[in-house]
């Protein structure tokens, strides 16, 4: 059996958990109150001098003096006995990185700006006390969960520092630190001066990343991503993903301004500004780094489309689970055809949405497919007609049994005009409610000759179900999955670009669980 490696007499080195051009993060035990941590093992090259031992103690303690939930807790640090390498033990966090959330695409505009705001905070209590990250990168941003709410933790403060008069004596004169796509321009010319606005600059920087799905400056080779940050603008936000809100593409182009002085002063100046733009897009910061709706009934903040291409006729869940909004009234038995106070046959959110039951909409006189006032009273007595039909007949809508395998609802025709609902990314959209008992399996589709369709399913709990593309490409989107939460589930027709009009069919086909 293989001697078990200690480190500085007391850590015992489990696994080997990452491993970066500076150090060695491992799954460690202390020996004595067997206690596991994450223990950082810096490769001693860098730190041969008695100022660079010392200036690593100071930064290592800097987590403790911020004091914040949000920053990784420090619990030991110092040389190791063999080698003298540098150590860190940390609290071992579950979960992964912001770097692993972004590969694997943009994601949800709700979800991006709740983690932001998780990651502000902790930022708004260090630059309080003076203290400068200097090296914030999705590498360095940890998202982890408690009671099943997400957290943010800041990593690595390896490169902090105070700004203060002995912290500049003590910084070297012109050497510059960081990670060349996350620094600021004043960065890149001297580490010296950089004040809590370099720290924004980085903020920026990871948030046009998180919705665009690059970064705004790049090259061939780290010397040529810095040129770029400090010569030349950045391709504007809104031109790589058009759908984001004008109010958080003008947020990000200040984070982004060459004169610190131009960009918000501190973190604590862009969590107000953050705060305020979630607030205009109908979302409220409830818990750290979570997103709730501030209105009962839907909300067009509790949906939002990616900016990536096509996705897969069945695709997983969305990222991030959206608190379902309140209900107005409990769910019904039989699968509900009309959400409460709703003319039948027409989504929720009332008679401008434009939606009829069966056949095609007649056209208005304004070229969008609006009926007036006899044609709502003509709708709703058709509607009625039908509820009564349907409670005749034993809830006889969606009749399926064991011996039938599956049957069509009546198809839904409607358009996307100006003057419906719209998403914080500028889709118009129309949604239905229905209730669907455990097992039940759904099939749609929603078809369009005039624009692309984007199809969306929102269960009463957990992460909703989306796709842009099912087998005949652009002209439909579909959905196929067992209800796996029985109740009030939200169908919503919509576009995969912001503005798209026409006219749409939704089909929706159910068989009860076997």
């Amino acid at each position: 059996m293989a001697t078990p490696r200690i480190v500085a007499g007391r850590y015992e080195l489990l696994r080997e958990v990452a491993r970066g051009g500076m150090a060695i993060v491992y799954e460690a035990v202390h020996v004595v109150s067997r206690r596991r941590v994450a223990l950082k093992v810096l490769f001693t090259a860098a730190f041969a001098d008695d100022m660079s031992r010392a200036r690593f103690l100071r930064e290592v303690s800097a987590p403790a003096r911020i004091g914040h939930e949000g920053i990784v807790e420090i619990f030991d640090a110092g040389f190791n006995d063999e080698d003298g390498a540098p150590f860190v033990a940390m609290e071992l966090l579950e979960g992964h990185t912001l770097r692993q959330v972004l590969d694997g695409g943009p994601p949800l505009l709700a979800r991006t700006l709740a983690l932001f705001t998780g990651l502000l905070a902790p930022m708004e209590a260090a630059h309080a006390v003076g203290i400068v990250h200097r090296d914030l990168k999705p590498e360095n941003v940890f998202v982890t969960q408690r009671n099943g709410v997400e957290l943010v933790k800041v990593l690595d403060f390896g490169l902090a520092r105070t700004v203060d008069e002995r912290a500049e004596k003590e910084t070297r004169t012109g050497v510059a630190m960081g990670t060349p796509r996350y620094m600021a321009p004043e960065q890149a010319v001297s580490a010296r001066d950089v004040t809590p606005a370099a720290d924004v600059w980085a903020l920026g920087v990871m948030l046009y990343e998180a919705i665009s799905g690059r970064t705004p400056f790049e090259g061939p080779t780290p010397s040529a991503i810095v040129v770029e940050a400090v010569t030349q603008p950045h391709v504007p936000l809104n031109h790589l993903a058009p759908q984001t809100p004008m109010a958080l593409v003008t947020l990000v182009d200040r984070c982004l301004q060459k004169e610190p002085s131009q960009r918000p002063r501190d973190a604590g100046a862009l969590l107000a500004e953050m705060t305020q733009l979630r607030a205009s897009l109908g979302l409220a910061a409830t818990a750290l780094g979570q997103a709730s709706f501030v209105a009962s009934g839907p909300s067009a903040a509790e949906l939002s489309l990616p900016p990536t291409a096509a996705m897969a006729v069945t695709p997983p869940p969305f990222d991030s689970p959206l608190v379902t909004p309140s209900r107005v009234t409990p769910p019904m038995s039989t699968p509900m055809m009309t959400p409460p106070g709703s003319t039948p046959g027409v989504p929720f959110g009332g008679p401008t949405a434009g939606v009829t039951i069966g056949g095609p909409t007649p056209p208005a006189a304004s070229g969008s497919n609006r009926e007036g006032t006899l044609g709502l009273m003509l709708g709703a007595g058709i509607g009625l007609l039908l509820l009564l039909f349907v409670g005749a007949a034993g809830g006889a809508v969606y009749l399926f049994t064991r011996d039938q395998s599956s049957g069509p609802e009546l198809p839904r025709e409607g358009d996307l005009a100006p003057g419906d609902v719209t998403l914080p990314s500028g889709e118009y959209f129309d949604p239905y409610e229905f209730d669907w008992p455990v097992g039940t399996r759904v099939h749609l589709e929603l078809h369009s000759a005039q624009f692309d369709p984007y199809l969306i399913a929102k269960p009463p709990d957990g992460p909703q179900l989306d796709n842009d593309d099912a087998a005949q490409g652009d002209s439909a989107a579909g959905l196929d999955f067992t209800v796996s939460a029985g109740g009030r589930w939200r169908v919503v027709a919509t576009s995969f670009r912001a503005g798209e009009v026409g006219h749409y069919q939704l089909t929706i086909t159910t068989q009860a669980a076997m």
